[in-house]
């Protein structure tokens, strides 16, 4: 649960554990360490913020990827975001599991399909002046 979440965001990062923890001097580097592999599920506040400053993230969104921290919501709209962003963040971890030079090979393919696609959203949005009325 917030090990994985950990390392989801340590992956994004680009970080290792023992790069994390090795370069700790401060009280929270053997707590930080026990969370990270696991053996800690429920840590100090302090080391949990401790660790979200190490992989910049906010503890919400730590909370969040662990499971331990939901938003009660009625709006369909959000629900639908929070469902893209499910699904986006699931394809990044695709993506991250991949060997670095497959990786930078795909981000640009992605980005070269994106671009056009932003272009064309763009030339259908009606402009302010065909949808004002009388």
């Amino acid at each position: 649960m917030l090990d994985d979440a950990i390392r989801y965001y340590m992956l994004r990062r680009g970080l290792r554990p023992a790069v994390l923890v090795g370069g700790l001097r401060s009280p929270h580097a053997s707590s930080v360490s026990r969370v990270i592999r696991g053996i800690t599920q429920d840590p100090h506040t302090t080391t949990l913020i401790h660790v979200c400053r190490l992989v910049d993230t906010d503890p919400t969104s730590l909370l969040a990827r662990a499971g331990m921290w939901t938003e009660d919501s009625n709006d369909a709209e959000e629900a639908s975001a929070s469902a893209d962003r499910r699904r986006a963040d699931a394809l990044c971890d695709r993506v991250l599991a991949l060997p670095e030079e497959l990786r930078e090979t795909l981000w640009d393919q992605v980005d070269g399909l994106i671009r056009p696609l932003e272009s064309a959203a763009r030339r259908r949005r009606p402009s302010r002046r065909a949808t004002a009325g009388p």
